[in-house]
């Protein structure tokens, strides 16, 4: 299971607000760090851009 933070917490201090996936058994997992200094855009991009090759049905929503 991956959490991660939806970029409203990011609008929010003190929110969690914390998205949750589930990980294939066995897949490889790399681990990225935001900027939370960054406008909510960019690190909604950036969260993005780290999940994608986990979940193809956003490349799919995306398009």
């Amino acid at each position: 299971m991956l959490l991660y933070p939806h970029h409203r917490a990011l609008a929010a201090p003190g929110s969690l607000g914390l998205h949750r996936i589930a990980v294939p058994s066995g897949a490889r997992l790399e681990v990225a760090t935001v900027d939370i200094s960054a406008s909510r855009r960019d690190c909604t991009a950036a969260l993005g851009n780290l999940l994608r090759p986990l979940c193809p049905a956003m490349t799919a929503s995306a398009a």
